[in-house]
């Protein structure tokens, strides 16, 4: 890893220890992202999953207690469950597709294509019973579960703003 140094601003960076005066602040980077900027790009895009992953926590964590308030418990509760359901299903469909890239790429993959697609029939299966389930119990809470279920759509467009900003900013 190679590193350089630029001027100190406020909060970012650490202090360079051959720098008396703190006046420069050393940034550690990785070598590969200052020589091309396609490996930086990579480096940067293959993380968004974990981004949206984390996005769809920090929604769920501020949706719940959003949702008691304005409709009580059971809106806050088919909520939660749509939150949860739509993680799981983030989960499966990652792993999913893992598996039928590598099947189609690897011959020899011991992935076998019939649990492949059962995995996918599988998560609308548990979308489906999970929202009868809650239909038969409450339309409210049908209402909160529904909303649950889109919090991947709020996170993909998050992360698709985030990433259009950082390729505007950095030219990623």
């Amino acid at each position: 890893m190679g590193s350089f140094c630029r001027h100190h601003h406020w909060g970012s960076g650490r202090v360079r220890a051959d720098d008396p005066h703190c006046t420069q602040v050393c940034e550690v980077t990785p070598a590969f992202q200052r020589s091309d900027p396609s490996l930086s790009a990579n480096f940067f895009y293959s993380g968004a999953l974990r981004r949206i992953a984390l996005l769809i926590g920090i929604f769920s964590g501020a949706g719940i207690p959003v949702a008691a308030i304005l409709g009580g418990f059971v809106l806050a509760a088919g909520f939660a469950a749509g939150a949860f359901v739509s993680a799981v299903n983030l989960y499966l469909l990652k792993r999913s597709a893992s598996a039928l890239g590598d099947r189609i790429v690897n011959q020899q993959s011991s992935e076998k294509g019939g649990i492949i697609i059962a995995g996918f029939v599988f998560r609308y299966v548990l979308i489906g019973i999970t929202g009868y389930v809650i239909f038969k119990g409450s339309v409210q809470g049908l209402h909160g579960f529904m909303a649950g279920l889109f919090l991947p759509i709020a996170a993909a467009g998050c992360e698709a703003a985030y990433e259009l900003y950082v390729a505007l900013r950095r030219g990623l």
